[in-house]
């Protein structure tokens, strides 16, 4: 069992993507592939607590 202290969702445009493609030295091709925006959760867990299961 975790215990969340924080829970964050970032989207990253597809503007974003594209530099990030260019800056990687992926071809024009790789880089006009990129239409949409890419969504990521992430969650920080302040603890954990294990439990047997019998």
């Amino acid at each position: 069992m975790l215990f969340w202290r924080d829970a964050e969702r970032k989207i990253t445009s597809v503007e974003e993507l594209k530099d990030y493609a260019k800056y990687a030295k992926k071809t024009q091709d790789e880089i006009d592939v990129i239409t949409s925006s890419k969504e990521e959760n992430s969650f920080l867990a302040n603890g954990i607590k294990a439990v047997k299961i019998v």
